[in-house]
Formats: C-alpha cells, sequence, structure tokens
C-alpha cells in the first residue's frame, strides 16, 4: 500500500513536483516496517516534444527505526521527457528517460531511468 502527498507548481516555463511517499507491505511475508520516501523533479517548458529537468530520488528507510544517511538511498540526475503526436488520432508517444548518479555508500553508482508510454483516446 502506498499513500503519497503531491505537490506541484509552475513558475514561469518551469514546472516543479515534490512527492512524500509513505510504503507499506501487505500479504504473506510481509514487512511489517512503513518506508519513508521522496521524489523531486524540476523541468523546463522547452517545447511539449522536450522537456529537460532534474530529478531526485531518496529512500530514507523504516520509519521506526530509520538507518543513517549512507544506508539509506539517494539518486540525481539529469532527465528528458516529453510528448511526441502520433498522427492525428490523438494517440501520443511520452517518455521520461535520465541517468541517476548514486549520492550514498548504498545507492548503485549509476543508474539509468526509462519509461515509455502510448496514451490513445477510446
Amino acid at each position: 500500500i502506498e499513500l503519497a502527498f503531491l505537490a506541484a507548481k509552475g513558475v514561469g516555463r518551469f514546472d516543479l513536483a515534490y512527492n512524500l511517499i509513505v510504503e507499506r507491505e501487505v500479504g504473506t511475508n510481509a514487512s511489517d516496517d512503513v518506508v519513508l520516501a521522496q521524489a523531486f523533479q524540476a523541468k523546463y517548458r522547452l517545447d511539449p516534444a522536450f522537456e529537460p529537468g532534474i530529478e531526485l530520488y531518496s529512500e530514507f528507510g523504516a520509519i521506526g527505526d530509520m538507518p543513517g544517511m549512507d544506508e539509506q538511498e539517494h539518486f540525481i540526475g539529469p532527465v528528458v521527457e516529453g510528448k511526441i503526436p502520433l498522427g492525428d488520432t490523438g494517440t501520443k508517444l511520452k517518455y521520461n528517460v535520465g541517468y541517476m548518479f548514486g549520492l550514498t555508500d548504498e545507492t548503485p553508482d549509476g543508474t539509468v531511468k526509462a519509461v515509455i508510454e502510448l496514451e490513445f483516446p477510446l
């Protein structure tokens, strides 16, 4: 189960978004931990098909037993996202790609991020 608080604001040609996330596993063999995480994005609306930005992701760990900073996962890096129309049907290809740099010992040194979506009207 995930509960997230989302705050978003447009400032000129910039879009800013912040998520505060609380997660808990359910089901057989689920952990009893409640985990705290966050995500932040700042992007520049250059063109609908090309919006450069920066993202930050953090997983702090279990709320009742939060580890030290070096044992948490924190990533930051450049991203590009956009929507590309595919014909006149309203169908669009959406993408968000980037490279995340690890900021702590627990985090991998680098991670490639790629989210590709096909959006179409019903």
